[in-house]
């Protein structure tokens, strides 16, 4: 119940600032409960699939930060196809892409891109799945080219996502 709350609280369309507080909670309890991971990534996958663009940026924010502070199990939860797939529902045609804004398809992308590249030695099925979307032409090889191809130089600089207020790293 208190994850429902927590997550609620942290990817709610109507916050106007990011709360590092209820990260910090939120950490501590997916690092605490044996099915915190689980119970959390159910939560975040159905605010990411949100047609409410502000609440998906959040939430997907909120992921972000997960997987930079919460310990191994969540890491590995997040590897299993059963949540990389609520994903790639966003980002493909067949399922939520059509309804899904340019935006949060991006941000989807990028984290796909990072977590294949930091974890995908661990948790291969993050390879896998990355791999069929550039297969598919749904992801572009590497995120920090441009569609012309030209190499982005501004990746490392923090941005703002105007819709969710949320500062973010790529």
């Amino acid at each position: 119940m208190l994850f429902i709350i927590l997550i609620g609280q942290a990817t709610s369309p109507t916050s106007q600032h990011y709360n590092s507080d209820t990260l910090k909670v939120i950490v501590e309890l997916i690092n605490k409960e044996p099915n915190g991971p689980a119970v959390a990534l159910r939560l975040l996958a159905h605010k990411i699939q949100s047609p409410q663009e502000r609440e998906a940026l959040c939430a997907l924010t909120i992921l972000e930060g997960l997987t930079k502070q919460c310990d191994r199990p969540f890491i590995s939860e997040l590897g299993k196809f059963k949540f990389i797939n609520e994903i790639i529902k966003v980002l493909s045609p067949k399922h939520l892409g059509d309804q899904t804004t340019e935006t949060v398809k991006a941000k989807c992308r990028k984290l796909l891109f990072e977590w294949q590249r930091d974890h995908g030695a661990v948790e291969p099925k993050f390879t896998a799945a990355y791999t069929m979307l550039c297969s598919q032409g749904l992801i572009p090889p590497d995120p920090t080219t441009s569609s012309n191809g030209e190499q982005r130089t501004n990746v490392s600089e923090p941005y703002e996502f105007s819709n969710c207020g949320h500062l973010c790293f790529p």
